[in-house]
């Protein structure tokens, strides 16, 4: 059986996917307190979809973790019991977990740790509906071939973007770059938009983006991909959001928790944090305690 932790808009997006596809495979919503029913509406596409989950009871074979990187912590000591040994834990969440996930790698030798990303845009409108993007892609996998759960899995998602790729990590490498960047910089000025970064504050956004390229070599030095390459990836990102509200932006204006300790609190592995004076600056910035 397949557990999805963390019922938020990725949760819903996924679980909606899983329906839609009528695969033959058990899944169950896992939240704080366990199993939950999930009732809720999708758009997707301009159409209006009735999503109904059940409340699925029973030990999991393989785990897809959707939390914020803050709650990974309280979400692993859980449910980690409610999974089977020899089972596999998916994490598509966003930022740099190693150091959070290193006690329960330790504590449970057993477990295949994937890791991967989602590009799908979730939102909940002003209808209480989630409204999903018109495209996106959910990618994991790394070394080996995927469990038969997995297998499973990524057959119901082929027509949502699933997809099983040997390069995952280097993938979510990627993402971090231009997360730390363009989240860090739209927080840090409490900017309106994406588009923002690029049109006021182009010299900031390539100088943050050296930082973080030097930080990322510094923390992988394996990581072979170049800055140039990175930097366009970003601008192609801006350009695609440039209407967006930046989802660090609004959570500061809403005084709610970031993710800001697994972007550009990374700094703290840092062996010259000296080095990254802007970034340092940025993320004291974002680095607020939650208001509400």
């Amino acid at each position: 059986m397949l557990g999805i932790i963390g019922p938020g808009a990725l949760g819903h997006m996924l679980g909606f996917f899983l329906k839609k596809s009528q695969a033959e495979l058990a899944f169950q919503m896992l939240a704080h307190e366990g199993p939950r029913v999930i009732t809720a509406k999708i758009l997707w596409q301009g159409q209006e979809f009735d999503l109904k989950i059940d409340q699925t009871q029973g030990l999991c074979d393989t785990f897809i973790v959707l939390v914020k990187s803050y709650h990974l912590t309280e979400a692993m000591q859980q449910h980690l019991p409610r999974l089977h040994l020899g089972g596999t834990v998916i994490l598509l969440g966003n930022g740099y977990l190693e150091p959070l996930l290193a006690p329960y790698r330790s504590a449970r030798p057993d477990i295949t740790w994937r890791k991967g990303l989602v590009t799908w845009g979730v939102k909940r409108d002003e209808n209480d509906r989630y409204s999903l993007s018109p495209s996106g892609t959910i990618v994991w996998g790394g070394p080996g071939a995927p469990s038969s759960t997995e297998g499973l899995v990524l057959a119901a998602l082929r027509d949502y973007g699933g997809q099983w790729a040997v390069d995952a990590c280097d993938r979510r490498k990627a993402k971090w770059f231009c997360n730390t960047v363009l989240n860090t910089l739209c927080g840090a000025y409490r900017l309106p938009s994406n588009g923002a970064a690029w049109q006021l504050f182009r010299q900031d956004l390539e100088a943050l983006s050296t930082e973080v390229y030097r930080l990322g070599r510094e923390i992988w030095p394996e990581w072979t991909a170049s800055k140039e390459n990175l930097g366009e990836t970003l601008r192609r990102l801006i350009e695609m959001t440039a209407d967006n509200e930046n989802s660090m932006a609004r959570d500061l204006r809403l005084g709610r928790q970031t993710e800001a300790d697994v972007l550009s609190g990374c700094l703290s592995l840092s062996a010259v944090p000296s080095r990254y004076s802007l970034l340092s600056s940025f993320h004291e910035r974002v680095s607020q305690t939650p208001t509400l």
